[in-house]
């Protein structure tokens, strides 16, 4: 190979590892990673801990379709999610007394007590994830990242 063409490679992973998609991913695989770290002694899954997070801290009584819109992921996996939840007694499902086909999702006392828990720590990691940043920086991370989403969802 001559010089050119390694040149012109090694630009090219150089630029791969710098691009901002590349970047985007590793600092998700690396919150995803140090999150299950974190939540493994309470054996649950950062999924199931968004999900009890939204019924904890927003309105109880959701439905699956609801749930999975607003954590962006699709129904499948929030039925398999909930019902690991369900089987842990962390939620329940009610029947819908408007329409017996959908069921609500309420979190248990036993889910609320673990949120409780788990917060703290969740907390504390978050923290150090971005204690590098100003308070400042940290807000035009969360405008620019809330840009980034609102563009992929245009067609």
């Amino acid at each position: 190979m001559s010089r050119q063409v390694i040149e012109r490679m090694l630009s090219i992973y150089i630029n791969l590892n710098d691009s901002l998609g590349y970047l985007l991913n590793i600092a998700a695989g690396i919150n995803k990673s140090t999150l299950y770290s974190v939540l493994l002694p309470y054996e649950i899954t950062p999924e199931q801990f968004i999900l009890l997070t939204r019924l904890n801290l927003e309105e109880d009584g959701k439905n699956q379709k609801q749930l999975a819109t607003e954590t962006f992921k699709d129904e499948a996996n929030v039925a398999r999610i909930l019902k690991k939840l369900e089987l842990k007694g962390y939620v329940r499902k009610i029947s819908d007394s408007k329409d017996k086909r959908n069921n609500l999702i309420f979190i248990t006392t036993k889910g609320h007590s673990l949120v409780g828990k788990l917060w703290p720590l969740v907390g504390s990691y978050r923290e150090r994830m971005f204690q590098n940043l100003s308070e400042e920086e940290v807000v035009i991370l969360k405008i620019l990242l809330k840009k980034i989403i609102e563009n992929g969802f245009e067609d």
